[in-house]
């Protein structure tokens, strides 16, 4: 449980707050932003 929820909080804070961060570095933000968009 503890690691799923750093997951989903890691993703989204990744995903809710630094969009051109996902754009420089796409290694998991991509799928994120790409759900986003």
């Amino acid at each position: 449980m503890e690691p799923v929820e750093t997951a989903e909080t890691a993703e989204t804070a990744e995903t809710a707050r630094p969009r051109p961060v996902a754009v420089i570095g796409p290694t998991g933000s991509g799928k994120s932003e790409l759900s986003l968009a």
